[in-house]
């Protein structure tokens, strides 16, 4: 579509920092609601008198649907109005999450999990979707980093108030007031998110910048280190393949894990594993790089489907090699050494980055 021919949306850069923080919290959300099942599942599994079988195949329910919606989730992202799409997809999964409450056997939960998954597939596609369009790549690693910063905040919250949720209102009203509660995110997304967007028709007028204090997370500090170099001249392909490399380096801190002599070092080893996590928003910005314009919904589709694969078969290959070894250090060096090897690729098999868009 020429966008020459098309009305420009001017927006404000408050207003579309304002819009980024909406997908932080649909993404926060998005995790909250995935993670209840596994905190529910005992007094879910004493309730419907659910066996090992029926709960592995519970839990499992969610990723089909999932998994297998990326790639056209991540199509209609690169078609659509993001506006209804992702207000569609919200509308869905939470409304399947609170109608889990009012499930009575094995087949109703898998249906509403299924549902579930398919409409949680949105966050990932449809964010870095949201984030192409309002962002030239040179400051897109920041809100790529703070927009998926929701999904660990969302597992910490679960940790937090799911048990107490569980412990005083029950399995059932936990899941109703969960799902339910969370399409009051959908008053200030239709509000502010623009009306007929496409691309190429955002001008970002002056305004205030939003620099959230949630920035010491590792998934925001990777981002906005990046982009500021990339603004102060530094070339964008050595410094995104750059802090990729340095970070999944650190994924080497598994392999002594398995063999510190202290709960304290193993816990310090593992902490310094998880800045793989500086990666995050970079790996974002170079598959919008490297995607036509047009296709950064479908692009980022793919590569969250094979994710969720390895997500998969991780589990299967972990409990062969406990089963064969009796130990769990050679998962833990597997694990260490194909994260460390895989910034290998981006050197090797991704090309120079575009600098601007």
């Amino acid at each position: 579509m020429n966008s020459s021919n098309s009305p420009t949306h001017r927006l404000t850069n408050t207003r579309r920092w304002i819009i980024v923080e909406l997908l932080f919290l649909a993404s926060m959300i998005n995790y909250f609601d995935r993670a209840t099942i596994s905190f529910a599942l005992p007094l879910i599994s004493k309730d419907l008198n659910l066996g090992p079988e029926a709960k592995g195949v519970l839990l499992s329910a969610f990723f089909w649907s999932y998994a297998l919606m990326q790639i056209p989730l991540g199509t209609c992202a690169d078609r659509f109005n993001l506006r209804w799409l992702y207000a569609g997809a919200l509308m869905l999964w939470s409304i399947a999450q609170g109608l889990t409450g009012f499930a009575g056997s094995l087949a109703v939960l898998i249906f509403f999990r299924i549902l579930l998954g398919i409409g949680e597939a949105i966050y990932l596609v449809g964010g870095t979707k949201v984030v192409s369009l309002f962002f030239p790549m040179s400051e897109r690693g920041f809100p790529c980093g703070l927009f998926d910063f929701g999904t660990r905040s969302g597992l910490v919250l679960a940790g937090l108030i799911l048990p107490w949720m569980l412990e005083h209102f029950g399995w059932r009203r936990t899941f109703a007031f969960v799902g339910f509660a969370a399409l009051l995110w959908l008053v200030p997304w239709l509000c502010l998110y623009p009306k007929n967007l496409r691309r190429g028709q955002v001008s970002i007028l002056a305004g205030g910048r939003v620099i959230p204090a949630l920035a010491a997370n590792g998934v925001l500090v990777g981002g906005w280190i990046a982009d500021r170099l990339i603004r102060a001249g530094c070339d964008p392909t050595r410094t995104r393949k750059g802090i990729i490399s340095v970070s999944f380096l650190t994924g080497l801190f598994l392999i002594p894990a398995a063999h510190a002599g202290s709960a304290e070092m193993t816990l310090a080893l593992i902490m310094g594993g998880c800045l793989v996590g500086l990666s995050t928003a970079n790996q974002l910005v170079i598959l919008q790089s490297c995607a036509p314009p047009e296709q950064v919904g479908l692009w980022v589709g793919i590569y969250n489907f094979v994710g969720n694969l390895a997500g998969i078969l991780a589990p299967i290959a972990t409990g062969f090699l406990i089963k064969i070894t009796g130990s769990y250090t050679p998962a833990f060096v597997v694990a260490a050494v194909m994260i460390a090897a895989g910034q290998l690729s981006y050197w090797f098999i991704v090309g120079k980055l575009k600098a601007t868009d």
